[in-house]
């Protein structure tokens, strides 16, 4: 269920991650969290296929991607104006959470988009390798998202200021 159909359900709040643009709706939604991403691919697809130097041959590289998570969306970029580029990859394995995407990544399944912070042991004891373009992977974003600001209880405002105080101290928040 994603966020805003929970929201449906009578709840009072929803954390929501997406990847790029957050869609319009009657929602009101607070940033907690950008979560930084990158592409790797562990050393047997790289020597298998190579290191691809432009994003556009995803298209024809097999790629981890999801079902449902991020409503199975096209991978996203952010080019060095700061706006997304979208590419539809080659969807060669299909998950439904980061974590299976890293495990499927690590195994040498294909290229995957994961969580800079969830991926970096991979990388720095050689499982993976990122894979880096002009376009940087566009970063995963944390929302809490509720229906109207001005009725907003007490006790919801305060569990959403708590989450985004605790978010804004880790290391990796921006």
């Amino acid at each position: 269920m994603s966020g805003f159909e929970s929201l449906r359900d009578d709840l009072d709040v929803a954390i929501i991650i997406t990847r790029g643009q957050l869609d319009d709706s009657d929602y009101i939604a607070r940033h907690l969290m950008t979560i930084p991403c990158t592409v790797v691919a562990a050393p047997a697809i790289i020597a298998r296929y190579g290191t691809p130097s432009d994003i556009r041959q995803f298209e024809a590289l097999p790629c981890i991607t999801t079902v449902t998570a991020l409503k199975g969306a096209p991978w996203q970029f952010v080019n060095r104006k700061g706006e997304f580029e979208t590419i539809k990859v080659k969807g060669h394995y299909r998950v439904n959470s980061g974590e299976m995407a890293g495990r499927a990544a690590v195994a040498g399944v294909g290229f995957a988009i994961l969580s800079k912070q969830a991926c970096q042991p991979y990388i720095n004891d050689g499982r993976l390798i990122e894979v880096e373009f002009e376009q940087a992977a566009a970063p995963l974003q944390l929302f809490a998202v509720y229906s109207n600001r001005r009725f907003l209880p007490a006790k919801t405002r305060a569990f959403i200021d708590f989450v985004h105080q605790r978010l804004s101290a880790m290391p990796s928040a921006t």
